[in-house]
C-alpha cells in the first residue's frame, strides 16, 4: 500500500455510496414514500449516519463520566 492515506479516502467514498445504496433500496421496497426520494437525501442520510458516529465517539471519550451521567 504506497499511500494510506488516498486508500483510506476512497474507501470511505465507496462505503458511503454503498450505505446510501442500501438505504436506497430499503426506501424503494420498505418506505413510505414508495422510493420518491431522490438518490442526494439517501447520500446525506449515509453521511449524517457518519458524522454522529464520530461524534457520539468523541463525546464518549472526551466527557468525563460524571457529566455523560447527568445528561443520560
Amino acid at each position: 500500500m504506497a499511500n494510506p492515506n488516498r486508500f483510506h479516502h476512497e474507501f470511505m467514498a465507496q462505503y458511503i455510496n454503498g450505505m446510501a445504496y442500501a438505504l436506497c433500496e430499503w426506501g424503494f421496497k420498505y418506505g413510505s414514500n414508495g422510493g420518491q426520494l431522490d438518490w442526494d437525501y439517501y447520500y446525506a442520510m449515509a453521511f449524517g449516519r457518519l458524522f454522529f458516529y464520530i461524534i457520539l465517539k468523541n463525546f464518549y471519550l472526551l466527557v468525563p463520566k460524571p457529566v455523560k451521567e447527568s445528561i443520560v
